[in-house]
């Protein structure tokens, strides 16, 4: 089943042109100005991360400073990165509540611009289209997928034993559907996985039967007990068949024999 679902997962990944699929879907994300939510979020985390990393920023500017580590100079070079850190700051998130509060901030209309190239490159561009391409041969060829596989048909396997407790819920005769159209379905005629399900279903048998030796003994034995005469004349029959006839002609043709040879010896000795 794990090859079955690893088998279906490539081929539906191998049809799917993925770059288009994914201009399509950038596009469905960014309808009705969608993207617009995405572009708040990411003007709140930028205010965010510039607020967090002062420190760094004024670090960064004293050490670019064009200005000799002399003694005394280095309280002057910490004084003017901290006025530069500052109002550097400042102006950014000053560009940065405009673009928040005004629908019509250059930088609003920049970003959609560009997510609207992005979208008609994804679907018509040879470029993106060939490394869509790549990206599938890389994630055919990943041991991640058939991994995936396993993993699924195991979360799967849990899933029905643990429903399989519950009489109430059915699953049995889903299950049971299932089963026969997987038996019948083109994939089990192939013979890597038919030979495969042969190899677990005898299994299963097997164990079924060494489990409940016992109790299949009893089953038989009470069976057979409760048989009378005519009855177990006609299961014999009806299982052994034509070599019950051949048994009956030969008990008839041996005792007519035997009997022959007994009236033959009474009549010669004395």
């Amino acid at each position: 089943v794990t090859e079955f679902i690893h088998e279906k997962l490539k081929r539906q990944v191998e049809a799917l042109p993925l770059a288009p699929f994914a201009g399509r879907l950038l596009k469905l994300l960014t309808e009705n100005g969608k993207h617009e939510v995405l572009l708040d979020e990411i003007l709140r985390q930028a205010d965010r991360l510039l607020l967090e990393n002062v420190p760094a920023i004024q670090k960064r500017i004293a050490q670019n400073l064009p200005l000799p580590d002399w003694p005394g100079v280095t309280d002057l070079k910490e004084t003017i990165a901290e006025y530069i850190a500052d109002r550097l700051i400042a102006e950014v998130q000053i560009v940065l509540q405009r673009a928040g509060s005004d629908r019509n901030h250059p930088l609003r209309r920049k970003f959609t611009a560009r997510v609207e190239q992005l979208v008609t490159d994804l679907k018509e561009s040879p470029e993106y289209l060939a490394k869509g391409e790549a990206l599938k041969r890389d994630l055919l060829s990943n041991p991640a997928l058939r991994t995936y596989a396993g993993t699924v048909w195991t979360e799967v396997r849990c899933w029905i034993e643990d429903q399989t407790r519950h009489p109430q819920s059915g699953l049995q005769v889903r299950l049971a559907d299932f089963l026969k159209n997987l038996a019948g379905s083109a994939s089990v005629r192939e013979a890597a996985i038919a030979g495969g399900w042969n190899q677990w279903m005898c299994g299963v048998v097997a164990e079924q039967l060494e489990r409940h030796r016992a109790r299949a003994a009893e089953m038989i034995e009470a069976e057979v007990i409760s048989w009378d005469g005519s009855k177990l004349a006609d299961t014999l029959e009806a299982e052994v068949g034509a070599d019950l006839q051949f048994i009956r002609i030969n008990g008839t043709l041996i005792g007519g024999i035997v009997g022959l040879v007994i009236h033959a010896l009474a009549r010669l000795l004395p």
